[in-house]
């Protein structure tokens, strides 16, 4: 069945300045947390990424590089017990060196296409689905925030701007910290955090290292298993949060470094990743 659904990009988040009443709240999530991350030396300055490999071992992804960027990446996915390609992504950059197009044409036939516009503080993904005769099956934009020049800023989120016949209360605010996001905000009556005259709940507080985000777009598209971002908008690495009420959750994980500042993501509990650099 078909199905259509496309919104128009439209600016759905302000950020507060400093004349704006200030998100008060009771917070009992601890100052920090462990990290739980390894570091691995290396001694090259620069790894290319060769391969991601699921750790259940139902899919792999092999990359290709071209001496300056990464322009492809094949996906393999189990198929009665042996890996066999399913597809292959076609990378474009814009100037800044993100995405501007993926495309995945898929071995069966037919493709989906990823076309990523990036306008502060909005980044709109748009996803076309064609079938093997060249239809389109599926073509709709999905609207994210996207504040790379706003490290230290609180945005309120109203999804039923987002998606029309949405609760009107379904509303959040987003607390971003030196380029993080440290803590999110539900709308609730029965809250104990009030910011605007209303009263939210905290979803929970998240916490980051100090190296460089080591998530980039192509790593990101080696981890997904379907319909996917590939963008990570934090400056740091997310090591785990917290709610205040229960032990804190860490995520662990592994990193090459050499020494120089530079990091790759090796593995974490999910996937495993293969450099020339190892």
């Amino acid at each position: 069945m078909m199905r259509k659904l496309i919104i128009l990009l439209m600016v759905i988040l302000a950020a507060c300045d400093k004349n704006d009443p200030e998100l008060i709240c009771i917070d009992r999530t601890p100052e920090s947390i462990q990290e739980c991350v390894t570091e691995v030396n290396v001694s090259s300055d620069q790894c290319i990424l060769l391969e991601s490999r699921q750790l259940n071992g139902y899919f792999k992804y092999v990359y290709y590089h071209d001496g300056v960027k990464y322009d492809s990446v094949e996906r393999y996915e189990d198929q009665e017990g042996e890996l066999k390609l399913q597809s292959t992504y076609y990378l474009t950059y814009n100037r800044d060196g993100l995405f501007s197009e993926v495309n995945q044409r898929f071995v069966s036939g037919g493709s989906l296409n990823y076309l990523f516009a990036y306008e502060e503080p909005v980044m709109a993904v748009r996803i076309n689905l064609l079938s093997v005769d060249n239809e389109v099956t599926l073509d709709y934009t999905t609207l994210y925030l996207y504040v790379p020049n706003t490290p230290d800023t609180l945005y309120y989120q109203d999804y039923s701007k987002i998606y029309p016949g949405s609760p009107a209360n379904n509303i959040e605010v987003l607390q971003y910290e030196g380029g993080n996001l440290i803590r999110g905000y539900q709308y609730n009556e029965e809250g104990t955090c009030e910011f605007q005259n209303n009263l939210f709940s905290l979803n929970g507080r998240y916490y980051y290292d100090s190296r460089p985000n080591v998530l980039t777009q192509e790593v990101l598209l080696g981890r997904s298993y379907d319909f996917s971002l590939f963008v990570s908008f934090d400056s740091n690495n997310y090591i785990g949060e917290a709610d205040g009420i229960n032990d804190p959750a860490v995520n662990c994980f592994t990193v090459l470094t050499n020494g120089g500042g530079d990091y790759w993501l090796k593995s974490n509990d999910y996937v495993e990743y293969i450099y020339d650099c190892e």
